[in-house]
C-alpha cells in the first residue's frame, strides 16, 4: 500500500480490512504465532500501509532471506523494512 512512503495514496477502511484479512491468512501460514498487526484506532476512516511485527523465533536463516520469500510470494513490488538490526 505504501502511504507517505511511496506516494500511493491511502484506501478506505473496508478496502483496507479486506486486505488485512488476505494477509493474515497468509502471515497465518507463513509464519504461524510469531507475527503481529498492530491493532488500529477503531474510528480510523483510511489507511496509508500496514505495520507488521515479527518475531525472531519466525526467521530460520536470515531476515533478509524471509523477507524476500514473503516480498515474492505476495508479489509485492515496493516494501520498507525497519527495526532492531535491519
Amino acid at each position: 500500500m505504501g502511504g507517505s512512503l511511496y506516494g500511493l495514496g491511502r484506501l478506505p477502511r473496508a478496502e483496507y480490512l479486506a486486505l488485512e484479512g488476505r494477509l493474515r491468512a497468509y502471515l497465518d501460514e507463513k509464519l504461524g504465532v510469531h507475527y503481529r498487526i498492530p491493532r488500529h484506532y477503531g474510528s480510523k476512516q483510511d489507511f496509508g500501509d500496514v505495520d507488521v511485527l515479527v518475531s525472531e523465533a519466525a526467521i530460520a536463516t536470515t531476515w533478509d532471506d524471509l523477507r524476500a520469500e514473503i516480498v515474492a510470494e505476495l508479489g509485492i513490488v515496493r516494501a520498507q523494512s525497519t527495526g532492531a538490526g535491519l
